[in-house]
């Protein structure tokens, strides 16, 4: 489900005047992040968020302990009228876990089932975790994002072309140890798959939930990439 789909659905499920909280799960491949959220008289607000913590990518019993883990440290200072409220959910995935037609694959699906039946919770939906990064960067700056969004983990590289805020093309690469190496090739497939006269913006943007990304900033704003691909500007990042 798109990002402004399922906000909407949201506002329209909690149009009363009381505050409502929800859960946020955040997953990428090894790293997991809880946030709780409240939406009073349409506004949709971050309460808290948890640190990022580890599971193993694949088991119902990691992802179940994990999250379990995140939800105890999370609330552990919040009042029990609050964290009783707390049984619904949404979660933020990566590009891995959706196939081709934007809907979860078999074994995720299958593992986001048996997390909520497991912990007693009531899933609400799901959104690509790079339409929410989109939809809060539009909210914060006015206009709707153009640049390149190279996405974090340690297992995978994504990087998307986005264009008024939608998201054009995304390429996808397992790490290495050479991480312009592994940029360079994404580049590289990603302006292939581009008409010939395309152009790339000249901002560029990492994101993850749990690292510090200025050295490898640091690393490829090194790189003498307009002399490489098409950028009309210098590229920043």
């Amino acid at each position: 489900m798109e990002i402004k789909n399922l906000i909407n659905k949201l506002h329209h499920r909690y149009s009363t005047s009381q505050p409502q909280s929800f859960l946020a799960l955040y997953l990428n491949d090894d790293t997991l992040q809880l946030a709780i959220w409240q939406v009073v008289h349409h506004q949709t607000t971050l309460l808290q968020t948890s640190r990022s913590i580890s599971w193993d990518g694949h088991s119902d019993q990691s992802l179940i302990q994990a999250t379990n883990q995140a939800f105890t440290v999370l609330t552990q200072t919040l009042p029990s009228s609050l964290v009783d409220q707390l049984n619904q959910i949404i979660f933020g995935v990566p590009f891995s876990w959706v196939d081709q037609t934007g809907d979860l694959l078999t074994d995720k699906k299958q593992l986001l089932k048996s997390l909520c039946r497991q912990l007693d919770l009531r899933p609400l939906g799901f959104a690509l975790i790079l339409e929410s990064l989109l939809l809060y960067l539009q909210d914060q700056e006015g206009n709707p994002v153009n640049a390149l969004i190279l996405q974090v983990s340690d297992l995978d590289l994504h990087l998307s072309l986005v264009q008024q805020g939608k998201v054009i093309a995304t390429q996808s690469t397992s790490r290495t140890d050479d991480f312009v190496a592994d940029f360079t090739q994404l580049l590289q497939s990603l302006v292939s798959s581009l008409p010939p006269s395309s152009h790339l913006p000249n901002r560029t943007l990492l994101f993850n939930n749990h690292h510090d990304l200025t050295e490898l900033a640091q690393l490829l704003n090194a790189q003498e990439w307009q002399a490489q691909f098409p950028f009309l500007h210098l590229p920043q990042i």
